[in-house]
């Protein structure tokens, strides 16, 4: 993959990118971004209103002994429901491409009204499309209790959130980090434990990561040479992270947070001219990784693509990438000893192989070996998740070892660009790699692929057609379950 440098400062010499857009941030809000952000706010209280029937239902919430509510949840109630949300989720993705082709069209976007527009009508919205949620916050109540989140599943901590968890997942324990349940904890508890008020106090803690997340990926943008306004729009303005994110309550929003910012502030200590600012920067880098590995533990694959930006040659990329690696340690230690919980997160990773879910290749290949006739599902599982987890191994290391730069650039803003950009090019293919051969991929771990994409300047080779590849995958991963959570 060979890559072109941008030749200027922050988008305004990209032949590929008007110039208008360039400055479209500092001015207004902008006519032609008035109707796109209209339509999603009509979307998302459609999905608002349609969660209470079609979502991830609660009888803590009170719909099912509610004789003025009962309707929205049983017969043509619900259907009527299911085809609300649908339909608000049809007009998001049509608001969002609308939007899409005003910023190409240079059009003044003010994104803290098009984030506040398409969020806040979905605040007091049940969870749409997983009941993650209701497991999220059973958990961080175990972390109160007797009973220990990483041995025992929710079905043991009892309670308003406890009774709402699906049945599948009440006897599995978390695979989780210590982060994840000191969050879960304190919102879980500021809410006096009630179901409804947990929902939303979760949803306004994905907002504030949601709003960390725009800022740094604004930031990161100036950096690499990006389009503001196109990043955000494709970072954190998608569907995916509207339906998903915000209507489903994914910890992922999280660790978009965090890995956004990490990156970030390792593009910045790249930039840095002062040793000592370079070395706290990227020390706050490997702190951002490691609050994402505390959520996730793959985060942390983010940390060998992140030493590539931190120094050209291979031995202080080595040096600056151990740094980070140490600082991320660190934090992960503090934080699991803050939580209480103990080191019992690592070994509770494995639970994950339980879910069997067509979207994910080897369960798909799985399949198919049973539909031929050529093995049962049972034994072709069981090899394809082998295979695919030594092939994923294997795009991991040739990803980072194709991200490496070229040591004899000079350091200067152009090179910098270049490198970030090929090195994010890279990573995106390595999360997507990640994804598609991973025993386990729901359509909301797509999102950091996406924001890792969403850096990436469009004078880079590939970009658009990347960008077309990236609407393509979060349109079909919207279709990959119902509102109520189930695989289609």
């Amino acid at each position: 993959m060979n890559h072109s440098p941008s030749s200027t400062s922050h988008g305004a010499a990209d032949p590929d990118v008007p110039k208008s857009i360039a400055g479209a941030h500092r001015g207004g809000g902008g006519a032609g971004a008035l109707a796109p952000i209209l339509t999603g706010t009509l979307g998302a209280c459609m999905i608002s209103a349609g969660s209470f029937g079609a979502g991830a239902q609660a009888g803590e919430i009170g719909l099912a002994g509610n004789d003025a509510l009962a309707f929205l949840a049983i017969g043509s109630g619900a259907v009527a429901s299911m085809i609300l949300v649908w339909l608000g989720v049809i007009l998001c993705c049509i608001a969002w491409l609308a939007l899409g082709k005003a910023v190409a069209s240079g059009t003044a976007v003010r994104w803290w009204v098009v984030f506040a527009a398409w969020a806040i009508p979905l605040l007091p919205a049940l969870p749409v499309f997983s009941g993650d949620a209701w497991t999220y916050l059973a958990q961080g109540e175990m972390l109160s209790g007797p009973a220990d989140p990483y041995v025992d599943g929710t079905g043991a901590a009892g309670g308003a959130m406890s009774a709402n968890v699906h049945p599948d997942w009440r006897f599995t324990p978390t695979p989780y980090g210590p982060l994840h349940l000191l969050i879960m904890q304190g919102t879980a508890a500021l809410s006096g434990h009630s179901a409804w008020p947990a929902i939303i106090g979760l949803r306004v803690v994905v907002f504030a990561f949601l709003a960390l997340a725009a800022v740094a990926l604004s930031r990161l943008a100036r950096l690499t040479g990006a389009s503001r306004d196109h990043a955000l729009w494709l970072g954190v303005a998608n569907p995916l992270v509207v339906v998903h994110l915000v209507g489903g309550l994914h910890n992922d929003a999280i660790i978009l947070a965090f890995a956004l910012l990490g990156m970030w502030l390792s593009v910045a200590a790249a930039a840095a001219a002062p040793p000592r600012l370079r070395w706290g920067l990227l020390a706050g880098a490997g702190v951002a990784i490691g609050l994402a590995g505390t959520i996730k533990v793959t985060s942390l694959l983010l940390l060998p693509f992140l030493a590539w930006i931190a120094g050209r040659a291979f031995f202080r990329a080595f040096a600056r990438g151990v740094w980070m690696t140490a600082f991320a340690a660190v934090t992960g230690a503090i934080v699991t000893l803050a939580s209480g919980a103990g080191i019992g997160w690592m070994d509770a990773l494995s639970v994950s192989d339980r879910v069997v879910y067509w979207i994910a290749l080897p369960t798909a290949g799985a399949h198919l070996a049973d539909w031929i006739g050529v093995s049962s599902f049972e034994n072709a599982l069981a090899i394809a998740r082998t295979l695919c987890m030594v092939a994923g191994a294997l795009m991991l290391a040739v990803c980072w070892w194709l991200a490496r730069p070229v040591a004899s650039e000079r350091d200067n803003l152009d090179t910098l660009r270049s490198r970030t950009g090929g090195i994010f090019a890279w990573l995106t293919i390595a999360w997507t790699a990640f994804f598609v051969v991973n025993v386990l991929s729901w359509p909301w771990y797509w999102t950091v692929a996406v924001g890792t994409l969403a850096a990436i300047p469009a004078t880079y080779k590939g970009a658009h057609q990347a960008r077309a590849l990236a609407v393509a995958i979060i349109v079909f991963q919207l279709l990959a379950t119902d509102p109520g959570g189930t695989p289609t």
